[in-house]
C-alpha cells in the first residue's frame, strides 16, 4: 500500500506538471498571437503590401545592420540606442540630434552614398507605430493644488524611430497584386471607358438622358435605327470629350507634382460607375514619397486642378444653356433631376440661373436640358469631390495623412463613413449620389489600406497645404450634400437597387 501510495502521488505530481506546462505554452502562444496581431496592424497602418507580411528576420541582414550603425547613423543625425528585429522590419530606437527634416535628409544622403546599402535597404523616420500611449495623471505640487486644474491627462506622443526595410519591398497598388487584384489594370480602364460612353449616350441606368428631340425621333422611328445611333453618338461625343479632357487634366496635375518631387508614378487606375460613367481616377505611386510635403502636393494637385477646371466647364455650360433659345434646348442632353438634386452646389447654380424657364411646369420632375459642357463639368466635378473623401488611398486620404498624420487621418476616415451612412439613413428624398458615395467609401481594398510611409513621416507640411486641403473639403461637401427638394420617399427596394449598382460598378 505504501508503494502504491507513492506511485499515485508521483503520477499526480507528473499530471500537474504537464498541466502547468500546457498552460504555460498556451499563455506564450496567446502572447505571441497578440504580438503578431500588433505587428500586422502596424504593417497595415503603414500601407505595406499585405502579401509580404511577415518579413523573415526583418529581411535585413546582420551585415546590413552593422553597416547602418557605422555608415549611416551618427551623433549628428540619429543616434540609435537599440534595434528591434520584428516581422515589420527593424526598428531603431534612439534620439534625434537634429531637427527631423535635417536628420532625415542626412540619413538619406548617407544611405545613398553607401555602396553596400543604397540598393538593398530603405530607411524611414517616423513615429513608432508599435508604441502604446500611456495616460499619466500629473502629481500635484502641493496638497492644496488641484492636479486637474490645467490638464486632465498628459498623453505622450510616440517617440521617433527609424524603420529599416528591404529595398525590394516596393509600394503595392491599392487594388492588390497577383491573386489579390480583383481586376487587372487594363480591365478597370476598359470597363471605365465602357461605362463613361454608356453614361454619355444616356444608357437607362445612367444619370444622363437623351435630348428631347432625339427621344421623340427614336420613339417615332423605332429601336435599332442607325440614324438614332448616329444622333446619340453626336450628342454624346461632347460630353465624353469633356469628361476625358478633365480627367486628363486631373492626372496631368498629379504627374507634374510627382515629377517636381522626383516621385515616380504608375498609369492611373480608372474607377467605373454605372450612373456617372466614372468616379475619376486613382493615381498609383511607384515609390515611397520623400516627405509629407511631397505627398500633400501629389495628393492635392489633382483635385485642385480638376475641381477648378470642372467648375469652370460647368459654369460655362450653364451660361450657354441659359442663353440658348427654347428650340435649341430640345437638342441638348438632359440630366436626371434626382442626380442633380443629390448635389447641393450644382443644384443651387442651376436653380439660380432659372434654367427651367423654357421648360414645362412639371420641369422639376423631368430631366433638365443642359449644354454638353455643363453635363461633362458636372460629372467631373462629382468625380473630383469623391476623390477628396478622406479615406485610405484616395486623394483626400493621402492629403489627410500628409497634413494631419496617420492617426488623425484614420479618425477622419471613420467619421466620413459615419457621415455617409447617417446622411443616407436620414435623407427623405432620393440620395443617389450619397448611395454612390457610400459604395466608394465602403470599397475595402482602395479605402481600408493606408498610404505607404514617407522617408520623413515626422515633419508636417507647410500650413498652406492644410488650408488648401480644408478649402477643397468644403467644396467637396457642398458637391456631395443633397439639396432639399420634394421627392417621394426612397423605398427600401430602390435603396438596395441603387446601392447594389454602386457596388457592382466598382
Amino acid at each position: 500500500e505504501g508503494m502504491e501510495g507513492r506511485a499515485f502521488d508521483e503520477g499526480l505530481e507528473a499530471a500537474v506538471a504537464r498541466l502547468q506546462e500546457a498552460l504555460k505554452e498556451a499563455g506564450e502562444e496567446g502572447e505571441e498571437s497578440e504580438a503578431q496581431a500588433r505587428y500586422r496592424a502596424a504593417w497595415g497602418d503603414l500601407g505595406l503590401p499585405p502579401d509580404r507580411f511577415p518579413l523573415e528576420d526583418g529581411a535585413v541582414s546582420e551585415a546590413q545592420l552593422a553597416a547602418l550603425q557605422s555608415e549611416v547613423f551618427g551623433i549628428d543625425s540619429f543616434l540609435p540606442s537599440s534595434a528591434a528585429v520584428t516581422p515589420c522590419g527593424v526598428f531603431f530606437s534612439g534620439s534625434l540630434r537634429k531637427a527631423p527634416p535635417d536628420a532625415a535628409a542626412l540619413l538619406q544622403e548617407r544611405l545613398s552614398a553607401s555602396e553596400s546599402l543604397r540598393d538593398s535597404v530603405r530607411l524611414f523616420l517616423l513615429r513608432d507605430p508599435l508604441y502604446a500611449p500611456s495616460l499619466e495623471v500629473p502629481e500635484p505640487a502641493s496638497a492644496s493644488e488641484d492636479p486637474y486644474e490645467e490638464e486632465l491627462f498628459l498623453i505622450s506622443l510616440p517617440p521617433p524611430v527609424v524603420l529599416a526595410l528591404p529595398a525590394a519591398l516596393l509600394p503595392a497598388a491599392a487594388t492588390g497584386s497577383g491573386e489579390a487584384a480583383p481586376l487587372p489594370l487594363f480591365a478597370w480602364s476598359a470597363l471605365s471607358v465602357f461605362t463613361t460612353a454608356g453614361a454619355a449616350l444616356g444608357a437607362p441606368s445612367s444619370a444622363v438622358a437623351p435630348p428631347l428631340a432625339a427621344a421623340e425621333s427614336a420613339a417615332a422611328a423605332g429601336s435599332g435605327n442607325m440614324v438614332e445611333l448616329l444622333d446619340a453618338a453626336a450628342y454624346a461625343a461632347p460630353i465624353y470629350a469633356t469628361v476625358a479632357a478633365l480627367l486628363l487634366a486631373h492626372d496631368a496635375a498629379h504627374a507634374v507634382a510627382a515629377r517636381r518631387h522626383g516621385l515616380p508614378v504608375k498609369p492611373p487606375l480608372l474607377l467605373p460607375s454605372v450612373e456617372l460613367g466614372t468616379f475619376g481616377t486613382h493615381a498609383l505611386l511607384g515609390a515611397y514619397p520623400p516627405s509629407r510635403t511631397a505627398l500633400a502636393d501629389f495628393a492635392l494637385s489633382g483635385p485642385l486642378v480638376g475641381t477648378a477646371l470642372s467648375a469652370a466647364a460647368f459654369l460655362a455650360g450653364l451660361a450657354l444653356t441659359a442663353a440658348a433659345p427654347a428650340p435649341l434646348l430640345d437638342s441638348f442632353p438632359r440630366l436626371s433631376p434626382a442626380m442633380l438634386h443629390s448635389s447641393l452646389l450644382p443644384s443651387l447654380l442651376v436653380d439660380g440661373l432659372r434654367l427651367y424657364q423654357h421648360a414645362p411646369p412639371d420641369a422639376a420632375a423631368s430631366p433638365v436640358p443642359l449644354h454638353p459642357l455643363a453635363i461633362g463639368g458636372f460629372l467631373s466635378l462629382l468625380g473630383n469631390a469623391l476623390s477628396l473623401v478622406p479615406c485610405g488611398r484616395l486623394d483626400g486620404g493621402r492629403a489627410a495623412t500628409a497634413c494631419f498624420g496617420r492617426r488623425a487621418s484614420e479618425a477622419m476616415g471613420v467619421l466620413s463613413v459615419l457621415v455617409v451612412l447617417s446622411a443616407v439613413a436620414l435623407n427623405d428624398g432620393a440620395p443617389e449620389l450619397l448611395l454612390l458615395w457610400g459604395g466608394v467609401v465602403l470599397l475595402p481594398q482602395l479605402l481600408q489600406q493606408g498610404e505607404v510611409p514617407c522617408a520623413d513621416e515626422i515633419t508636417p507640411p507647410p500650413e498652406s497645404r492644410r488650408r488648401a486641403f480644408l478649402a477643397l473639403v468644403v467644396v467637396a461637401i457642398l458637391c456631395l450634400s443633397p439639396a432639399p427638394h420634394a421627392e417621394p420617399a426612397l423605398s427600401l427596394d430602390s435603396f438596395a437597387e441603387s446601392f447594389g449598382a454602386a457596388g457592382i460598378a466598382l
